[in-house]
């Protein structure tokens, strides 16, 4: 696990670049989860426990997806999307 945090902390001081993470559909999963959880705490005391929580957290998720979607297809890269996605959800968490 410490090994997974250093990974993302290395991206984050840019020492390493997304393309070095592996091609994992479970470390998104897990890098997505971690920074959903995250983004709960951080909106739970603005908008308590209602529905536009789970709204903003469902944005916040949305919206970087989407928009790095259109900018590596652009770039025609597609074969980057999950690693970029991966640790952005990790940097981020």
């Amino acid at each position: 696990m410490l090994a997974i945090i250093d990974f993302f902390l290395q991206i984050t001081l840019r020492r390493r670049g997304p393309e070095d993470l592996p091609d994992s559909r479970f470390l998104l999963l897990a890098a997505a989860l971690c920074y959903t959880i995250v983004q709960m705490f951080l909106a739970l005391p603005i908008y308590s426990l209602s529905v536009m929580l789970f709204r903003s957290v469902l944005i916040d998720i949305g919206l970087p997806s989407l928009s790095m979607s259109g900018l590596i297809s652009i770039r025609w890269h597609v074969s980057w999307y999950w690693t970029t996605l991966t640790s952005d959800f990790g940097t981020s968490a």
